[in-house]
């Protein structure tokens, strides 16, 4: 017999109950509940407020817990934000609806359907020898090191991004591309990628519209790097543990 589970997020900011970010009984709180996963005899639903609602913030809630857990909450906020953006159709701007046969919403004025999207992204860590290349961006409001990334291109495949992520961002070759693995982080939309590559060739050359610094570090001397819960701070604790 399966379970339920309940996530009432508005894409935001997250309602919690006892130390959890989600529920086993239907929330008194007004909305739209939408079936996001089954899964190991578990039905997990997002439920969508119809009015604001005071909770934690979802990003910072999000890192609180393993990447195994956060893929829950990743899911709610994407479908709650996917599910608000998609009320009229992009097609012809007529007011849709949800199917409950799939997690799509439908134009019944020109059938177009909508359903969640996700942006494929590349991280990458770029090592050379007992170093490793980490950068801080002008967005951040911290002194944290992290590794390269940025949107894969139309019709482009995951590894010429690598190569071309790398060489934009810091002006150096890459090779020797191996996949780490992922993860899906909603802000918004975004699947990341996560490699490990070889430094080549080529002079550090910082990209200084989306860096304010980019240097080598050794494993010695590593600078504030990512919290917990990120796929990034993952990439770096795996390659500390490999040297």
């Amino acid at each position: 017999m399966k379970t339920n589970r309940w996530i009432v997020t508005d894409g935001h900011h997250v309602f919690t109950q006892n130390n959890l970010f989600y529920t086993s009984k239907v929330p008194m709180i007004v909305g739209d509940e939408i079936l996001i996963r089954e899964d190991h005899g578990v039905n997990w639903y997002v439920l969508v407020p119809h009015e604001p609602i005071s909770g934690e913030n979802l990003r910072e809630l999000l890192l609180s817990y393993s990447l195994e857990d956060q893929q829950y909450l990743s899911a709610a906020a994407e479908v709650a934000n996917w599910y608000k953006d998609h009320s009229y159709c992009p097609r012809c701007g007529h007011r849709t609806r949800r199917l409950n046969t799939e997690l799509a919403m439908v134009c019944d004025k020109c059938r177009y359907r909508s359903y969640p999207r996700l942006s494929p992204c590349v991280i990458v860590l770029v090592e050379d020898g007992d170093r490793i290349l980490l950068a801080h961006h002008h967005r951040s409001n911290n002194p944290v090191y992290t590794v390269l990334a940025g949107f894969v291109e139309v019709g482009e495949s995951a590894e010429q991004a690598v190569v071309r992520e790398v060489k934009e961002e810091a002006g150096v070759h890459v090779n020797n591309i191996r996949y780490l693995g992922s993860q899906s982080w909603p802000f918004p939309g975004q699947m990341m990628l996560a490699y490990l590559v070889s430094y080549e060739s080529g002079e550090l050359n910082r990209d200084e519209d989306e860096l304010s610094d980019l240097r080598w570090f050794s494993k010695d001397d590593l600078p504030i790097l990512p919290p917990r819960g990120t796929i990034s701070e993952s990439m770096i604790s795996q390659w500390l543990a490999s040297r």
